[in-house]
Protein backbone atom coordinates (compact mmCIF):
# COMPACT_ATOMS: atom_id res chain seq x y z
CA UNK A 1 0.00 0.00 0.00
CA UNK A 2 2.83 2.45 0.17
CA UNK A 3 2.53 5.08 -2.57
CA UNK A 4 4.48 8.36 -3.50
CA UNK A 5 3.82 12.14 -2.78
CA UNK A 6 1.85 11.19 -6.32
CA UNK A 7 -0.20 8.84 -5.42
CA UNK A 8 1.31 5.66 -7.44
CA UNK A 9 1.65 2.28 -5.95
CA UNK A 10 6.09 2.33 -5.50
CA UNK A 11 5.70 -1.58 -5.67
CA UNK A 12 3.87 -1.26 -9.06
CA UNK A 13 6.73 1.60 -10.41
CA UNK A 14 9.66 -0.13 -12.69
CA UNK A 15 12.16 -1.14 -11.10
CA UNK A 16 9.45 -1.70 -8.00
CA UNK A 17 10.14 -0.35 -4.80
CA UNK A 18 9.13 -1.55 -1.26
CA UNK A 19 7.87 0.57 1.46
CA UNK A 20 8.17 0.02 5.21
CA UNK A 21 6.19 2.05 8.36
CA UNK A 22 7.82 1.08 12.08
CA UNK A 23 6.10 -2.24 13.29
CA UNK A 24 3.50 -1.03 16.09
CA UNK A 25 3.94 -2.16 20.07
CA UNK A 26 7.66 -3.52 18.86
CA UNK A 27 10.43 -2.24 21.33
CA UNK A 28 13.80 -0.78 19.74
CA UNK A 29 17.09 -2.63 19.45
CA UNK A 30 19.04 -0.86 22.30
CA UNK A 31 22.99 -1.48 22.20
CA UNK A 32 25.29 0.00 24.49
CA UNK A 33 27.10 3.22 24.14
CA UNK A 34 29.74 1.47 22.49
CA UNK A 35 28.61 -1.06 20.81
CA UNK A 36 28.75 -0.32 16.80
CA UNK A 37 27.14 -2.25 14.55
CA UNK A 38 27.47 -1.71 10.27
CA UNK A 39 25.56 -3.50 7.86
CA UNK A 40 27.50 -5.83 4.71
CA UNK A 41 26.04 -5.05 1.59
CA UNK A 42 27.38 -6.24 -1.54
CA UNK A 43 30.73 -5.91 -3.76
CA UNK A 44 29.76 -3.80 -7.23
CA UNK A 45 31.61 -6.73 -9.11
CA UNK A 46 33.54 -10.15 -8.98
CA UNK A 47 37.18 -9.28 -6.78
CA UNK A 48 35.34 -6.58 -5.36
CA UNK A 49 34.79 -6.47 -1.34
CA UNK A 50 31.74 -5.84 0.13
CA UNK A 51 30.24 -2.41 1.19
CA UNK A 52 30.11 -1.39 5.07
CA UNK A 53 26.94 0.91 5.62
CA UNK A 54 26.03 2.83 8.86
CA UNK A 55 22.93 2.29 10.49
CA UNK A 56 20.07 2.32 8.97
CA UNK A 57 19.80 -0.72 6.98
CA UNK A 58 17.26 -3.91 6.70
CA UNK A 59 16.83 -7.19 5.65
CA UNK A 60 14.93 -7.92 2.76
CA UNK A 61 13.39 -11.12 1.04
CA UNK A 62 12.15 -10.89 -2.65
CA UNK A 63 8.64 -12.71 -3.57
CA UNK A 64 11.02 -16.39 -3.92
CA UNK A 65 11.72 -15.92 -0.39
CA UNK A 66 15.78 -15.21 -0.95
CA UNK A 67 17.40 -12.24 0.79
CA UNK A 68 18.35 -9.63 -1.14
CA UNK A 69 21.67 -7.15 -0.50
CA UNK A 70 22.01 -3.03 -1.99
CA UNK A 71 25.07 -2.22 -3.85
CA UNK A 72 25.52 1.32 -3.65
CA UNK A 73 24.35 2.29 -6.58
CA UNK A 74 21.56 4.71 -7.93
CA UNK A 75 20.72 1.54 -10.16
CA UNK A 76 19.98 -0.44 -7.49
CA UNK A 77 16.71 1.11 -6.42
CA UNK A 78 14.92 -2.15 -6.19
CA UNK A 79 17.61 -3.51 -3.70
CA UNK A 80 16.64 -1.07 -1.42
CA UNK A 81 13.90 -0.18 0.89
CA UNK A 82 11.43 2.77 1.85
CA UNK A 83 10.89 4.16 5.22
CA UNK A 84 8.28 7.21 5.61
CA UNK A 85 10.65 9.12 8.21
CA UNK A 86 8.11 11.65 8.53
CA UNK A 87 5.05 9.86 9.09
CA UNK A 88 3.63 11.76 6.44
CA UNK A 89 1.90 8.69 4.55
CA UNK A 90 4.10 8.81 1.13
CA UNK A 91 7.17 7.77 0.14
CA UNK A 92 10.16 9.68 -1.01
CA UNK A 93 11.93 7.26 -3.01
CA UNK A 94 14.26 9.57 -4.67
CA UNK A 95 15.27 10.52 -1.06
CA UNK A 96 18.50 7.90 -1.24
CA UNK A 97 21.51 8.31 1.63
CA UNK A 98 23.71 11.19 0.78
CA UNK A 99 27.52 10.93 -0.17
CA UNK A 100 29.48 11.69 2.80
CA UNK A 101 26.90 10.86 5.32
CA UNK A 102 28.07 10.44 8.86
CA UNK A 103 26.10 9.05 10.84
CA UNK A 104 27.30 9.73 14.07
CA UNK A 105 25.28 13.21 14.07
CA UNK A 106 22.43 11.13 13.71
CA UNK A 107 23.12 8.31 16.91
CA UNK A 108 21.16 9.14 19.76
CA UNK A 109 24.30 6.95 21.96
CA UNK A 110 26.79 10.03 21.00
CA UNK A 111 24.34 13.09 20.52
CA UNK A 112 20.93 14.50 21.26
CA UNK A 113 19.40 13.77 18.50
CA UNK A 114 16.21 11.14 18.72
CA UNK A 115 17.46 10.61 22.60
CA UNK A 116 14.11 10.32 24.15
CA UNK A 117 13.36 7.20 21.37
CA UNK A 118 16.49 6.23 21.40
CA UNK A 119 16.73 5.79 17.40
CA UNK A 120 18.20 6.99 14.49
CA UNK A 121 16.75 10.44 13.18
CA UNK A 122 17.22 10.52 9.05
CA UNK A 123 17.51 12.69 6.44
CA UNK A 124 16.38 10.08 4.06
CA UNK A 125 14.40 7.51 3.36
CA UNK A 126 16.23 4.87 1.11
CA UNK A 127 17.70 2.05 3.43
CA UNK A 128 20.24 -0.22 2.07
CA UNK A 129 19.57 -4.05 2.80
CA UNK A 130 22.16 -6.59 4.05
CA UNK A 131 23.64 -10.06 3.90
CA UNK A 132 25.43 -9.63 7.16
CA UNK A 133 26.65 -7.66 10.35
CA UNK A 134 29.69 -6.45 11.50
CA UNK A 135 29.67 -5.72 15.53
CA UNK A 136 32.41 -3.97 17.06
CA UNK A 137 33.78 -1.14 19.31
CA UNK A 138 32.74 2.76 18.84
CA UNK A 139 35.35 3.96 21.03
CA UNK A 140 38.16 1.74 19.48
CA UNK A 141 37.31 2.91 16.10
CA UNK A 142 37.28 6.58 17.11
CA UNK A 143 40.61 6.07 19.05
CA UNK A 144 41.90 4.90 16.03
CA UNK A 145 41.35 7.98 14.08
CA UNK A 146 38.21 7.06 12.33
CA UNK A 147 34.99 8.11 11.76
CA UNK A 148 31.57 6.83 10.30
CA UNK A 149 31.82 9.26 7.33
CA UNK A 150 30.86 7.83 3.98
CA UNK A 151 32.60 8.10 0.63
CA UNK A 152 32.00 9.30 -2.84
CA UNK A 153 27.59 9.04 -3.57
CA UNK A 154 27.65 5.10 -2.13
CA UNK A 155 27.20 6.17 1.46
CA UNK A 156 29.47 3.22 2.12
CA UNK A 157 32.04 3.56 4.74
CA UNK A 158 35.32 5.77 3.95
CA UNK A 159 38.03 3.02 2.96
CA UNK A 160 40.40 3.60 6.64
CA UNK A 161 36.95 2.95 8.51
CA UNK A 162 35.82 0.17 6.50
CA UNK A 163 39.13 -1.56 6.41
CA UNK A 164 39.63 -1.23 10.48
CA UNK A 165 36.34 -2.39 11.19
CA UNK A 166 36.78 -5.68 9.34
CA UNK A 167 40.05 -6.59 10.73
CA UNK A 168 38.51 -5.42 14.46
CA UNK A 169 35.21 -6.27 14.55
CA UNK A 170 33.19 -9.70 14.12
CA UNK A 171 31.33 -10.90 11.14
CA UNK A 172 27.64 -11.96 11.26
CA UNK A 173 26.74 -13.84 7.79
CA UNK A 174 23.14 -14.44 7.46
CA UNK A 175 21.79 -17.51 5.52
CA UNK A 176 20.41 -16.32 2.04
CA UNK A 177 17.25 -18.57 2.59
CA UNK A 178 15.96 -18.17 5.89
CA UNK A 179 17.71 -15.13 7.72
CA UNK A 180 19.13 -16.97 10.18
CA UNK A 181 23.04 -16.72 11.24
CA UNK A 182 24.97 -18.87 8.44
CA UNK A 183 27.82 -20.92 10.22
CA UNK A 184 31.17 -19.83 8.75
Amino acid sequence: TAENSGGNFIGNLSPPRNGYTDVLKRDYIRLGRDVGVVGIGRGSGTGTPPYLFTPPFAMYFNEHGNQIAAMPTNASSHRVVYYDKNYDNTYAYSNKRPGGYNADGWDPSLGSVNKIQGKYELPFEAIETVIGVVVYSKNDLFDAGHTHIGSGTSGSLNTAAHNWIFANGESMLFSRYSGTRAKP
